[in-house]
């Protein structure tokens, strides 16, 4: 696939990247880069269980000393209560894998400062423990002449931006670049003349987008690409014995002068605590063969196994058997009155019954309201159904189901509660069973007892990274953003910023770091994180119009 780059994309050589020099910005890159946020990475779907277990464990690992309390079961024992008393995902059961979690996480805190949470597909990493207190207090102080170079700005909101990389970005058509491939370095000599390079060469006034059929990512669509402008990240350098990830920039970072030489320090003592984050939470992409209907592509490799895997619910509800035998309402005129009265008083009794709060879509079986004048507009057969279908109700599955907690964390993760689908099934259903299931459609929610299964997924590979050994000699490129939230009495609150993505699918960023270097006279401020998952899919027991 002549669209692949398969070289390194470097600044030792001709530079060779996309969006420049003919190379569309949307070509994909070789199937071992790490994936992004943007385009070109899924995770799993989660149950609401599992996510209930992310969001506890993430909420004790908040707490003051929690890798200790953990071990105290006085201590755990109230955790347990309250946990139990505000979810009602969370029961013993759940709390048990909680707890053996909780535990494990608190032992690598103890020997690394760090832990990572939300971790399924990716994962979070998060420390109190990398930057120190004279870091930070040098950091405060650079931060505080930035914010004193930026009086007079009075933005609409109460942000402020002190290095701010969408101002001056490379622009498609005005930006010249070193066509050669060369460094532009920190001294004077290296940026001051570079205007008058003759190897500065104008970038293209509108860059190339791949074109459906070649190696492009077909199923993000142009939308998520700039072809106006893109971030400009700086050159960093490992330096140190091997092993260590100790920095280095080597080229300017976008609208902070060179000449801020100890504050430039400060940032590369910043970047190397996030290498060992980035170490933890990385995804790399695995190439996949083509299978079946589906072409071959990149998928992301997780990081982590799923804790509860099930492609479908066993959903409890009993069709009566007097039901079964109500007419269609165009055959209701062949009964005579007092069979008719009598199918009336059954539908009349049957819908007095208690009700699930769960909703549910089936064909002819989903939860709506049921009219007042049913008898004229459905008939029996359909109020019978749709109350049918108000009470249905379900367990959510509970770790610990299908594998053990041991499991696991030792990636043994492919059985499944409710096995996938078969895909011949799903893409072809047997025509048999499908007629079978129009003459009984109160079988339709048990569909997943009668279809065949797909054999498990393979057991989960774990993997490590180390970016200081496998870009030793390469490098890494990072994007520097500073801003401060100010406010004032005519800007008392600031309600935090949109979900988003960092820049723009040209960046092609694959991980951040975020640290809030000082908060006074503030509420707790809050980080919401998300996951692109690939909703749907045949594997999965509900099909599409299923809610």
């Amino acid at each position: 696939m002549a669209g692949i780059i398969e070289t390194p994309l470097d600044n030792k050589t001709t530079l060779k990247v996309p969006g420049l020099h003919d190379l569309p910005i949307n070509v994909l890159l070789s199937h071992d880069q790490f994936a992004t946020g943007v385009n070109d990475w899924y995770g799993h779907i989660l149950t609401a269980k599992e996510l209930a277990i992310l969001d506890l464990i993430n909420t004790i690992t908040d707490r003051p000393d929690w890798h200790r309390a953990i071990f105290d079961q006085q201590v755990t024992a109230q955790w347990r209560e309250d946990a139990v008393a505000s979810s009602s995902l969370i029961n013993d059961k759940t709390w048990d894998w909680c707890l053996q979690e909780l535990q494990d996480k608190a032992l690598q805190f103890d020997r690394d400062g760090r832990l990572v949470v939300f971790n399924t597909s990716s994962g979070v990493c998060k420390s109190d423990a990398v930057i120190s207190s004279d870091l930070k207090s040098q950091l405060s102080n650079f931060v505080d002449l930035l914010s004193h170079e930026a009086i007079g700005q009075k933005p609409a909101s109460a942000v402020v931006n002190l290095v701010d990389p969408s101002l001056f970005p490379l622009v498609y058509g005005r930006t010249k670049i070193l066509g050669g491939g060369q460094s532009c370095g920190m001294d004077e000599n290296s940026w001051s003349s570079r205007s008058k390079d003759k190897e500065c060469l104008l970038v293209s006034e509108r860059p190339q987008l791949a074109k459906e059929g070649s190696s492009w990512t077909w199923d993000s669509g142009p939308y998520i690409w700039s072809s106006k402008f893109q971030w400009l990240p700086c050159e960093v350098e490992f330096t140190g014995p091997p092993g260590s990830t100790d920095v280095r920039i080597s080229s300017y970072i976008n609208n902070l002068h060179p000449t801020n030489r100890e504050m430039y320090s400060a940032i590369e003592v910043v970047i190397s605590g996030s290498i060992k984050q980035w170490n933890e939470i990385l995804v790399r992409n695995k190439w996949r063969k083509a299978i079946n209907l589906f072409y071959g592509n990149c998928v992301s490799w997780p990081r982590a196994p799923i804790r509860i895997r099930t492609y479908g619910v066993e959903w409890k509800a009993q069709f009566p058997e007097w039901a079964k035998k109500l007419p269609d309402k165009e055959d209701e005129g062949k009964l005579s009155a007092e069979e008719y009265e009598a199918m009336c008083a059954q539908v009349e009794a049957y819908l007095q019954e208690p009700e699930s709060r769960d909703k549910v879509y089936w064909d002819q079986v989903r939860t709506q309201r049921i009219p007042e004048d049913w008898k004229a507009r459905w008939g029996l057969l359909r109020t019978a159904l749709t109350k049918y279908g108000c009470t249905f109700v379900f367990e959510h599955s509970d770790p610990g189901t299908a594998y053990s907690y041991e499991d696991w964390k030792a990636g043994r993760t492919g059985k499944s509660i409710v096995g996938p689908a078969h895909f011949d099934y799903v893409c072809s259903p047997d025509y048999e069973l499908s007629k079978s299931f129009e003459a009984n459609p109160w079988l339709t929610p048990y569909e997943w007892m009668y279809k065949p299964r797909e054999e498990d997924p393979d057991d989960h590979q774990f993997y490590t990274l180390a970016l200081q050994d496998e870009f030793r000699d390469q490098g890494l490129q990072t994007v520097v953003q500073i801003h401060s939230i100010e406010l004032d009495p005519e800007t008392p609150s600031f309600p935090g910023e949109e979900w988003h993505t960092e820049g723009n699918a040209n960046e092609r960023i694959v991980a951040n770091a975020i640290y809030a270097l000082d908060s006074e006279n503030m509420s707790e401020p809050q980080i919401s994180f998300r996951q692109r998952c690939r909703l749907g899919g045949p594997y999965l027991g509900l099909r599409p119009n299923r809610r």
